[in-house]
Formats: structure tokens, sequence, C-alpha cells
């Protein structure tokens, strides 16, 4: 799928879940266009979407805060701080559901390289998470789940 494409189809479900002003493609296909004219380069940042957005997003048992860039364990009250690139992840596998992302697709999205660049970036950004994860809750680092070129969140549901 065209890098265009994916960012069409991921700011589309971003734009269902949250109250998000709507963000369009511009013609070059190299910046995200808000409403009110201002351009946002691609690949997307967190540091870019934080006047946008302050949403904490359920991300079973968790809850993630993408503009504190924190992941949350609301019952014992537990957080760990994660970095842009670790949220941008957690946000994309959200976005993505049950069926996942292939990996070329989130090394696109959420690190910005080239789809068909071969780098270990993705699983040392993976490997990191995990062990965050599992400092904030036994057993959280299987929520993320790489099976066929495809990962996910499965959240321990």
């Amino acid at each position: 799928m065209p890098h265009a494409a994916l960012f069409t189809r991921a700011l589309s479900e971003l734009a269902e879940q949250l109250p998000l002003p709507a963000l369009h493609l511009n013609a070059a296909g190299n910046a995200a266009l808000m409403e009110d004219g201002t351009a946002l380069p691609l690949p997307l940042s967190l540091a870019a979407l934080r006047h946008v957005t302050v949403a904490a997003l359920p991300l079973h048992p968790f809850m993630l805060d993408t503009a504190a860039r924190k992941l949350l364990e609301p019952i014992t009250r537990n957080q760990i701080d994660l970095t842009e690139k670790e949220t941008l992840l957690l946000s994309t596998l959200r976005r993505a559901g049950d069926d996942g992302l292939p990996r070329t697709e989130i090394t696109s999205m959420v690190l910005g390289y080239a789809a068909d660049t071969d780098s270990h970036a993705l699983d040392n950004l993976l490997y990191r998470l995990r062990q965050k994860l599992e400092t904030l809750h036994s057993g959280a680092s299987a929520f993320i789940e790489s099976d066929n070129g495809i990962t996910r969140w499965c959240g321990g549901a």
C-alpha cells in the first residue's frame, strides 16, 4: 500500500476515535493539512500533533496518554514513561486493532523509513517497549504479538 494511502487510512481511523480536526494529505503527499491551513510534515510526530489531541486512549488493560507520553495501569496507578516512537507505535497498534499491521507499514508509519528498508530499528523498538511493559505489569511483554510479519496489540484479553 502506498505511503499516502497508509496515511489516509490511519488518519480516517484516528478521526473516528478522537475528536480531531480534519486532516488532509496535501497535493505533494509530503504533509498533512489541518482545517486552518497549518501543514504538519510527514511522517507525523507526536510533537506536531501535541496541540491537536491530548486524549488518554484505552489500550486494554492500560490507558495511553499520548500528550504526556505515558502508559498508565489504572488499578495500581503505576505508569511508565514512553519515548515518542514507543507512543506512536502503541497508538498505531491500537488503531490497527486485532488485525495488526505488517512490519513494513509500522516501519514506514512509526519510524519514517521506506517500507522496503531492512533495519533492526523496529525490532529494537519492540524489544525496549516489551521490557518497559514488563516493569509495569507482569506478563505484559506478551501483549505485543508478532507473528508471520504482522504485529498487533493483544492486550492480554
